[in-house]
């Protein structure tokens, strides 16, 4: 008897505990939800980084000047207790940064350990460790439509709220730093007290970093790149991303089509213009119909099929590859079909017409003749007409942006701009001129900044024994005629006045 009295001690015991474990469970579930900061909110301040930078950016307008230092603050997020990844935009002409968890005073100096402006990301390495830090782990997979993911949005008073999103579709857009294609995601849901740069999660894991917003719309740079990226950077000799070297136009006119010798029905794209210096310049040429790309059929506007996000541009395919890799291309000439492939080369958006990405120099090149600025194009220069450029910057410099890479004779080929003139006797009659298109100097194309110093100083236009130099502007936007007597006479005059 004492023995079953004993086993029925011990199962009510059992029970007993079992009861009180349910309690403290609800008990701890009831407490939570009048608790201000849940544990997930405390684990997300030890994984994103305020960041502190200091900028000190070239003055466009007066190329010899640096902008006074520009205070910037933006996030980032822990891979490790000493680095962080972001996006390589805050981190342009940096200085100084530093960084400290969200909500935290304590700030830890940093520097820029490594960056690709062509695929817009950076890392910073601390200088001391923060032991708290609680990284994320990135997710490396394409999400699919639909799916459901968890914004992180860090307020004032550095309080943090999870928000759900939606993905509602994909798009190849361009990198801020770059002219380079790649995939974003577009999530919808309230998107309003959003900041850059703070992160998606799916689940426990990283899924993103969102880049831009609009009405109830965040974009979103996929981990997946991040990852990728990642992985480049950690090898030997890091290689970049790869480009297609091709420009290409959507044909929607069926006669063209029968003119071109396309079967009834076929689909593609027609090359317009291929970079001089590309690889693909040996099996394409202007004219080409290209219907193929590594076995993705293009439809009439370039886009190909994907698994999980549907309709997608075909710079996808190319985003996926590396310098070296190879890509097979279906193309139609002259009414044959067939098939090429060629070695892909390195994108780098700073081959082309025009500067893209700044070298983080204390100055901008440039060159002053007779009180006139000339320098070379960039996308620094056309960001001076302010917020809304891409409108209100001069058709004529657009046009040359729009064109990006392409339209160019040779490697090097930049388009040089008279910036503006500074006001002097040397230059009565031209103080009016500015951002025009610099064609040729003594009747010498004009690609470079080179070129222009070199045709100056070798090959003036002689007048009765006298040098003169002529400087036409493109677009038949008039001429400037100064002799190099009063250039030389002008420049102590200007450089006290001006410089």
């Amino acid at each position: 008897m004492k023995n079953i009295y004993l086993s029925g001690y011990k199962t009510a015991g059992k029970q007993l505990m079992y009861k009180l474990g349910i309690i403290a469970v609800l008990f701890s579930v009831f407490i939570s939800s009048f608790s201000c900061v849940p544990t997930s909110v405390l684990d997300h301040k030890n994984s994103i980084a305020l960041m502190n930078v200091t900028r000190l950016d070239p003055d466009f307008e007066a190329p010899w000047l640096m902008l006074p230092p520009k205070q910037t603050a933006a996030f980032a997020f822990f891979l490790s207790d000493d680095t962080l990844l972001t996006t390589y935009k805050f981190l342009q002409n940096t200085r100084l940064v530093d960084a400290q968890l969200v909500g935290e005073s304590e700030k830890r100096e940093a520097e820029v350990s490594f960056f690709d402006p062509d695929v817009g990301y950076a890392l910073l390495k601390l200088k001391e460790p923060i032991k708290d830090a609680n990284p994320y782990s990135l997710l490396n997979e394409e999400l699919s439509i639909g799916k459901k993911c968890t914004g992180i949005r860090v307020e004032k008073g550095d309080q943090i709220k999870e928000v759900e999103l939606t993905l509602e579709r994909v798009e190849m857009g361009e990198i801020s730093t770059s002219l380079r294609r790649v995939p974003q995601y577009i999530f919808s849901g309230e998107s309003d007290g959003f900041g850059l740069n703070q992160p998606l999660l799916c689940g426990s894991m990283l899924a993103g970093l969102i880049v831009a917003k609009g009405d109830d719309e965040l974009t979103v740079t996929p981990s997946f790149l991040m990852k990728d990226f990642l992985s480049r950077s950690k090898k030997k000799e890091y290689i970049g991303y790869a480009s297609l070297g091709v420009s290409t136009d959507a044909v929607l006119d069926k006669n063209r089509l029968e003119y071109m010798g396309i079967e009834k029905g076929q689909t593609g794209l027609v090359v317009r213009y291929i970079l001089p210096d590309s690889p693909a310049a040996k099996h394409l040429k202007a004219g080409d119909f290209i219907t193929d790309l590594d076995g993705h059929a293009l439809d009439e506007y370039g886009y190909i099929e994907h698994k999980k996000w549907g309709k997608i541009k075909f710079h996808y395919v190319v985003s996926k590859k590396s310098p070296g890799e190879s890509i097979k291309v279906t193309r139609y000439r002259d009414g044959k079909k067939e098939s090429v492939s060629w070695e892909l080369d390195r994108f780098d958006s700073n081959t082309g017409l025009l500067h893209v990405n700044s070298k983080n120099s204390l100055q901008l090149d440039h060159e002053i003749i007779g009180g006139m600025i000339f320098q070379e194009l960039s996308l620094g220069y056309l960001k001076v007409w302010g917020k809304n450029w891409y409108k209100t910057a001069p058709l004529r410099l657009m046009q040359i942006f729009s064109q990006s890479n392409f339209e160019r004779e040779k490697k090097g080929e930049r388009v040089v701009v008279l910036n503006k003139v500074l006001a002097d006797s040397v230059n009565e009659g031209y103080q009016d001129l500015q951002s025009l298109i610099l064609d040729s100097v003594n009747g010498k194309k004009i690609q470079s900044l080179a070129d222009l110093r070199k045709i100056i100083k070798d090959f003036p236009m002689l007048v009765d024994g006298k040098k003169f130099a002529k400087f036409e502007f493109r677009f038949l936007e008039g001429m400037a005629v100064l002799g190099y007597e009063a250039i030389a006479a002008s420049e102590k005059r200007i450089a006290q006045k001006y410089l």
